[in-house]
């Protein structure tokens, strides 16, 4: 999912990470799990704003991944920011097959609806807006590492996605993170992702258009 700008005065951007097909095998194993849940604290600089939680939930082959995001930044009672972020994504047998999302920033509603099909991914917009990406393309959801071998498009907007990534060395993501690889995004904006040696997603780092740093810390 694309990370809101809290800042209501600059244009909000996707926040965007990628890997290689070598960690299919993590995404594997992440999948195996029933019931999983990722749950984050989500801080910007140093106050917390939100949280973030994926359920991944598994019958045969069939892998759902249910994703909430709420984020409110304000003084007190004054919230001048709101951001809710809902996505449901369906997977089978390893293969992406569609994904719903509902986007509400500051009373600003987007949904986008995805299907695979034989020529490729179909991509609705509330707008009306239709248009169809390659068969092998897939949301750019953080907890899924297999899905950023790209490529990808944005679950908040429908969008095509095209940006540098590369592995580097887990850097400070913060505390209480259990990250052994991490993935930098390059472009027009700055996000380092962090997952464990099972593929988990633990943490996120990235700088903001208006020069906030966002941090996720894994709670669950």
């Amino acid at each position: 999912m694309p990370l809101p700008n809290p800042d209501p005065n600059c244009p909000r951007r996707a926040l965007i990470l990628g890997l290689g097909a070598s960690l299919v095998a993590n995404f594997a194993q992440a999948e195996t799990r029933r019931g999983k849940t990722l749950a984050f604290q989500v801080f910007r600089n140093s106050s917390p704003v939100g949280t973030h939680h994926v359920v991944l939930t598994q019958d045969a082959g069939r892998l759902t991944a249910t994703i909430t995001a709420d984020i409110q930044v304000g003084l007190g009672p004054l919230k001048f920011f709101t951001y809710r972020h809902e996505v449901t994504e369906v997977w089978q047998d390893d293969l992406f097959q569609s994904l719903e999302s509902r986007t509400l920033t500051n009373r600003k509603l987007e949904r986008v609806f995805a299907k695979r099909t034989g020529r490729g991914v179909e991509i609705r917009t509330l707008a009306g807006e239709t248009h169809l990406v390659p068969t092998a393309a897939r949301p750019l959801t953080h907890w899924n590492m297999a899905a950023l071998q790209g490529p990808l498009f944005n679950p908040q907007t429908g969008a095509p996605v095209r940006e540098k990534v590369q592995r580097v060395p887990p850097p400070d993501l913060g505390q209480d993170h259990t990250a052994t690889t991490a993935f930098a995004l390059t472009g027009d904006v700055d996000i380092t992702d962090g997952y464990d040696e099972n593929g988990d997603w633990v943490a996120l780092k990235a700088k903001a258009a208006d020069g906030s740093v966002i941090r996720y810390r894994r709670i669950s």
